[in-house]
């Protein structure tokens, strides 16, 4: 595992703790809101003896028992919602965070590009062997494991059956799908790998990094955070806050700043939060 992957375990690890707590609270509120009558001193469907001298008594006790219904019931809600956010993690594809993130994307690049390679060369069989299906089905499947992906015959047999919509073989808009996914990862490999060498070259010293200081705060690229980085001078109003927000930044703990993921679009937002007036209270 690289530094990335260990950070995603340890939150994982954070939120399921977190939601062993919460299921324990919520088990610790029902079982208060419980009103035996061993527990309460109150017989089980006796009512409220209005002008009784118990009658405070139960009226307490009947509030105490809703009052920790609710808190069960917010507790059990949260730890669906930690448990939630755990299995949330790593589920989102391949993060821009994640130093081996150019390998990922080329090892799905290369699954991609032979899926597509796949898909025509099948189709161009299918219109081949249209009259023999019993070729063209062995012939499929001999392709297929020439792929490291092999199909079966029923799989392949489908594809001889005409479609109203598509005809036969696999659809050109999924073929054009696959083109199209191919040109995204292309393109995000080469963005991935620009930024990689903007922040060597910073970190090494043969560049300057990105910042502005104005009076309002300081705003600065981080390469070692990957992260663009605002820190306020004053503290923000709700609406400074607000506006932030809309900016795309979030605030850090670790950091103790605001902070957004380096680009061109941070820096124009952060160099306009900056220049803004109104924001800091």
């Amino acid at each position: 595992m690289n530094a990335y992957e260990l950070r995603q375990e340890a939150q994982r690890d954070r939120l399921n703790r977190a939601a062993a707590r919460a299921t324990a609270e919520a088990s610790r509120r029902f079982e208060a809101a419980d009103l035996r009558e061993e527990r309460s001193g109150i017989p089980f469907g006796q009512p409220v003896l209005l002008g009784h001298h118990s009658a405070r008594k139960h009226m307490r006790v009947i509030e105490r028992a809703w009052a920790n219904g609710q808190k069960g019931v917010e507790a059990y809600a949260a730890s669906k919602e930690y448990t939630r956010r755990a299995e949330a993690i790593g589920s989102g594809g391949i993060s821009s965070d994640d130093p081996d993130a150019v390998q990922k994307l080329r090892d799905e690049l290369a699954g991609l590009e032979a899926c597509r390679a796949f898909m025509v060369n099948a189709n161009k069989l299918v219109r081949k062997h249209c009259r023999d299906h019993a070729a063209g089905v062995a012939a499929i499947v001999a392709l297929s494991t020439e792929h490291g992906k092999p199909i079966t015959d029923a799989a392949a047999l489908r594809l001889f059956v005409n479609d109203p919509g598509f005809g036969m073989g696999f659809p050109s808009c999924t073929i054009t799908n696959r083109g199209a996914n191919i040109r995204r990862i292309q393109k995000r490999i080469d963005l991935l790998m620009a930024a990689h060498q903007q922040a060597n070259e910073v970190l090494d010293g043969a560049k300057e990094p990105w910042g502005i200081e104005t009076e309002r705060g300081t705003a600065k690229d981080d390469y070692t955070e990957q992260r663009c980085i605002i820190r306020f001078r004053a503290r923000l109003s709700k609406d400074g806050y607000t506006s932030v927000r809309r900016g795309g930044f979030i605030w850090s703990r670790t950091l103790d700043a605001f902070v957004r993921k380096i680009s061109n679009a941070a820096r124009y937002n952060a160099a306009r939060l900056l220049a803004s007036e109104g924001g800091a209270a």
